[in-house]
């Protein structure tokens, strides 16, 4: 019978919560940044406009304004997405 790798779970600081209905990113509550977990490594993205993120979302480049995660914080935290 063949072996079945169970991955084990990923954790976060607890400054770290998921973003809504962006797949792999994660706002940083402490220092207010957006964080790329795509590569299997929180990476910091810098703003490319003022106050705007470029990503991408299935392919489809996005600009992500900021303001978009100031509602977020730990008493909001999202579930973390299990991939």
């Amino acid at each position: 019978m063949k072996k079945i790798a169970i991955p084990s779970p990923i954790s976060f600081p607890n400054n770290f919560v998921a973003a809504p209905n962006l797949p792999g990113y994660f706002w940083n509550i402490a220092d207010r940044h957006l964080y790329s977990g795509k590569r299997g490594e929180l990476r910091k993205l810098s703003r490319q406009r003022t106050g705007n993120y470029g990503i991408s979302v299935q392919g489809e480049k996005l600009w992500v304004n900021e303001s978009r995660f100031m509602g977020l914080g730990a008493d909001k935290a999202h579930v973390l997405p299990t991939w």
